[in-house]
C-alpha cells in the first residue's frame, strides 16, 4: 500500500483487494481454476477464474 499514492487508489480498489484477500483465505486449498491449468497472459502472468469446490 505504501507504494501507491492515496490519490491513485479509489475506495472500490480497496474493497476489491479486501474481498479477494478474504476469499483467498477462506478458500485456501479448496479453489479450482478455469481453465485448468491457468493460461499465461502476454506478460506471463497466469490468468484464470477461481471458484470453490
Amino acid at each position: 500500500m505504501l507504494s501507491y499514492p492515496r490519490k491513485d487508489v479509489s475506495r472500490d480498489d480497496l474493497v476489491d483487494a479486501l474481498v479477494l484477500a478474504v476469499s483467498a483465505a477462506a478458500g485456501k486449498g479448496r479453489l479450482v481454476p478455469v481453465p485448468d491449468p491457468p493460461v499465461p497472459d502476454d506478460c506471463g502472468l497466469p490468468m484464470a477464474i477461481w471458484y470453490g469446490k
